[in-house]
């Protein structure tokens, strides 16, 4: 037998420990060296802080964030509300009406901060949970499309293309929803008014797809590993409001849903997104939820 001095594994010991090691039946030792005391429980303990800590650092930046981010929304709108007033019997009634488009805009916005936030919350709660149905991908896209049309710029084009005959494809309607629109509203934001902004979907058999590409300012590379973390927002970014939640939650709920969301992205470029969904995975994912419950 082999007597070697080793370190306890015991949590709080520290001292040498003789431990004996058996031989193989060739007549060499098993030699342990180098061994040194793990206290698992502390890491358990160290990894619960953690993310404790995590959890505070988001409540906080949730707490303190929004009054910041719904102050230019609400000042357009005090904005452009006095200019209406002070002009309600002007002959110029187009200059009118492109103030209260203003307060149109403004006021989606301010809803899509709001829901934005709201989500996030939800999510880190984990008290989203999918609704699976089949709904008609198609029909679902060109709705949301139409709402976004209020909140594009001067001669920005929205164009959607619906690859093959399929249409019908099982998602959770809400979720799929809030996906769409911060996409489509992030390539709407980030596109000088000139530019085209193209949403393509496609089903093929248990799986579907969404693109929504822009011509926008892109990504700065070195940058691109963060954009899916709660409040990150690209240094080229200050050109348009924006909560940095947005696409923390599109992940999640992509994921939810069983799919993964993609992108690829150039400097003054542009930037495309695409999530891609199973149904087949869905269904696995239904079936041992119910399972379990």
């Amino acid at each position: 037998m082999y007597k070697g001095n080793l370190m306890s594994s015991i949590p709080g010991r520290n001292h040498p420990l003789s431990v004996l090691s058996k031989r193989k039946p060739s007549g060499q030792a098993f030699i342990m060296s180098n061994y040194l005391p793990v206290d698992f429980g502390s890491r358990r303990r160290h990894r619960v802080l953690k993310k404790e800590e995590e959890a505070n650092r988001f409540k906080n930046r949730q707490l303190f964030t929004p009054p910041h981010e719904f102050k230019s929304p609400l000042e357009a709108i005090m904005h452009s509300a006095e200019f209406i007033e002070r002009n309600l019997g002007s002959p110029d009634q187009k200059t009118v009406r492109r103030q209260l488009q203003n307060i149109k805009t403004a006021a989606s916005f301010m809803t899509m901060l709001f829901n934005d936030y709201l989500s996030a919350g939800q999510s880190e709660s984990g008290t989203v949970h999918p609704n699976f149905s089949k709904m008609n991908l198609k029909a679902h896209v060109e709705e949301v499309i139409s709402e976004m049309k209020s909140q594009a710029k001067d001669w920005q084009d929205i164009r959607y293309t619906h690859k093959g005959e399929q249409t019908l494809v099982l998602a959770d309607k809400n979720l799929l929803h809030h996906c769409l629109t911060n996409l489509i509203s992030n390539a709407i934001k980030y596109s000088d008014a000139v530019n085209h902004i193209d949403v393509i979907t496609q089903v093929e058999g248990n799986s579907f797809s969404i693109i929504i590409k822009d011509s926008g300012i892109g990504i700065p590379a070195e940058e691109t590993t963060n954009i899916f973390k709660p409040f990150f927002r690209a240094s080229n970014a200050d050109c348009a409001d924006g909560s940095g939640l947005g696409l923390s939650v599109v992940k999640t709920y992509t994921e939810l849903m069983g799919g993964k969301i993609s992108f690829k992205t150039e400097l003054g470029k542009g930037t495309t997104f695409e999530l891609k969904f199973d149904s087949t995975a869905v269904v696995r994912n239904k079936k041992r939820r119910n399972h379990m419950a």
